[in-house]
């Protein structure tokens, strides 16, 4: 996938964000994850993102927030439509169980 790519999507997230968080207009971080970081990316790009100048009550719902708006705007297929996986909550207890593991390498 082309650099162009990657780019135009990471500014349609951005003004996407932006749009579905009202009054908060900056401070989005958006770390690129997987192929697109070892500059390898196929079909798509992931990201991380989060946002240090906002309530943090404003990123509760987000993904879904987002995934909407996009959906709605035609800048994404929706889960119906086409392969497509929205991932929300999947990482609950994600840090309680990545603790756990550590404490079990360090125990051997």
């Amino acid at each position: 996938m082309p650099d162009d790519d990657v780019t135009e999507m990471r500014t349609e997230v951005l003004q996407t964000l932006t749009a579905v968080t009202p009054g908060v207009t900056d401070g989005w971080i958006m770390q690129t994850v997987g192929g697109a970081a070892r500059g390898g990316a196929v079909h798509d790009a992931d990201w991380v993102i989060t946002n240090n100048k906002c309530d943090t009550k404003l990123l509760d719902g987000l993904v879904t927030r987002v995934y909407d708006n996009m959906t709605r705007s035609g800048r994404l297929v929706s889960q119906d439509e086409g392969f497509c996986r929205v991932q929300v909550g999947k990482l609950v207890g994600y840090k309680e169980k990545a603790r756990k593991d550590l404490l079990e390498k360090t125990d051997r």
